[in-house]
């Protein structure tokens, strides 16, 4: 394996050497093993209404108000490729100004200017009396905000930023400094108040900087004012062959603009795509502007791959749909960096997996809520159990601190 191979772009259509090129690498791994016989126990074991409720999509609603349609796409745009940060979620949840414990015997930890939510049950001696154990509650803990990781902390940043009127055109972004990053999205960069002590989370904090830095390079070198600018006119010229709106062209034209996008590797000598980020942007543009804008309403929405993360592969783990090999289950569980082949290489089995489960679906006799799936909805449902079972919040994760693609 190789970590610092990068591979040319695809020559053809990018979702398709997605699926291609993970499935040839799930297949000829032996990191891990993809279980086929699992697919149909695993789909027969759902429940078609609430599938059917928790694979939509879990848009964010910026309690925003922007200055015009514009605005609105750059702030969601710059969300979506900063979206990474995944391998700090410990340390970003031991920083916190105050914890308590809710009447439902959940720990409440509490950070940063924007709400989130995150529960992690109690210690017994903790919990007030009556306190049952469980699923985290649907509560609405709109006076507080609670401890949170790396995709909360991302939209917080941005919302901040452009709250506090920061400067986030092209030439913003590159005059950003450290402390501005640190400042707005809520992170320490020291242990003490003295600064002599880089605090655990400063390297998160470094990349993001390095990121956003990135970002407005690639925006002023393409002779755009802004994220905003550059997505709406990218999305205006993703025309597919049938001349309509195309996320192929869109994610092929985003990946080649912008390096944070660029989610790709070689493993075993065999070039591999992911290109997590870019897919979600397109997915992200679609649900939130498709009806007030024509350009974001692709056709092909159905050929995405899921958006391959930590929580996704965590989840297959659990439910006998992949198994790790000794070694990756070792690094995982403890909390060891993979490589960025390895990290690559269960994302693409984690892709391969979606997509059997796609063609079960579709294919066998299921329940028409079940049937009607993509690997997009999918991958919705799979990390949003990933993110409110208490047992399944507890799971380990696999971890590659060193990228910025998720």
């Amino acid at each position: 394996m190789s970590d610092d191979q990068i591979p040319p772009y695809p020559t053809g259509n990018f979702l398709e050497a997605i699926h291609s090129t993970c499935h040839h690498v799930a297949r000829n791994t032996k990191l891990l093993t993809v279980q086929d016989d699992q697919v149909s126990n695993y789909l027969k074991s759902l429940n078609g209404p609430t599938f059917k409720r928790d694979c939509e999509a879990g848009i964010i609603n910026l309690q925003i108000e922007f200055k015009n349609f514009q605005d609105k796409v750059m702030v969601y745009a710059l969300m979506d490729v900063m979206q990474f940060g995944h391998g700090w979620r410990a340390e970003l949840h031991d920083i916190k100004d105050d914890t308590t414990v809710d009447e439902g015997g959940f720990i409440v930890r509490m950070r940063g200017p924007f709400l989130a939510y995150e529960f992690q049950q109690a210690p017994e001696e903790e919990k007030p009396p009556g306190a049952q154990s469980g699923e985290a509650p649907h509560v609405d803990y709109s006076n507080i905000s609670v401890y949170k990781g790396a995709a909360q902390s991302i939209v917080d940043g941005i919302s901040s930023m452009y709250v506090g009127n920061v400067d986030i055109s092209a030439k913003g972004l590159q005059a950003l400094t450290i402390e501005h990053v640190a400042h707005h999205f809520g992170l320490p960069l020291w242990t003490d108040k003295t600064g002599t002590t880089p605090s655990v989370v400063r390297p998160y904090i470094e990349q993001i900087h390095t990121v956003l830095i990135q970002n407005g390079k690639a925006l002023q070198d393409a002779g755009y004012e802004n994220m905003g600018e550059a997505v709406l006119k990218v999305a205006e010229k993703s025309i597919g062959e049938d001349g309509k709106p195309c996320a192929a062209v869109f994610v092929k034209n985003m990946v080649q603009l912008f390096p944070a996008f660029r989610d790709m590797g070689v493993v075993d000598g065999y070039n591999t795509y992911v290109f997590k980020k870019a897919q979600l942007l397109a997915s992200d543009l679609l649900l939130l502007f498709g009806e007030e804008h024509p350009a974001f309403r692709w056709t092909d929405l159905d050929k995405m791959a899921i958006f391959a993360d930590n929580v996704v592969p965590a989840m297959m783990d659990f439910f006998g749909l992949l198994k790790l090999g000794t070694d990756l289950k070792e690094k995982t569980n403890s909390g060891k960096d993979l490589t960025w082949a390895e990290a690559l290489t269960l994302r693409a089995a984690t892709i391969e997996v979606a997509d059997l489960l796609v063609k079960e679906a579709r294919s066998g006799d299921y329940h028409p809520d079940i049937k009607s799936v993509n690997a997009v909805k999918l991958g919705y449902f799979l990390w949003k159990l990933g993110k409110r079972k208490p047992d399944l919040i507890a799971l380990p994760r696999s971890c590659c601190r060193t990228t910025v693609f998720y």
